[in-house]
């Protein structure tokens, strides 16, 4: 998994963080409607910590599905356009 992560180009970096800056406030303002702060804190901290690991799980598939087909598909249409590009070059 370490390794997948360190292929990973920096877009979808972004996204992975974007994703968390969205499930983050849902998981905190809608799921507990806004009552994180009255919660005692241990349970603050486990809600935290779910929270954490849910918005971070969640981007990882985000990043895993889009990197997989987007990403992937598009580096290889435009290696293959580099490829023909320079192909045309070296025959004049």
């Amino acid at each position: 998994m370490f390794e997948w992560t360190g292929r990973r180009s920096f877009a979808i970096y972004l996204l992975q963080y974007t994703t968390i800056a969205l499930v983050a406030p849902f998981i905190y303002d809608m799921v507990l409607g806004g009552g994180v702060a009255a919660l005692a804190a241990p349970l603050r901290l486990m809600w935290w910590i779910v929270m954490v690991v849910g918005a971070w799980a969640l981007a990882l598939a985000v990043a895993s599905v889009v990197d997989t087909t987007v990403v992937r598909a598009t580096q290889a249409v435009f290696g293959r356009a580099v490829a023909v590009v320079q192909g045309r070059r070296t025959r004049r």
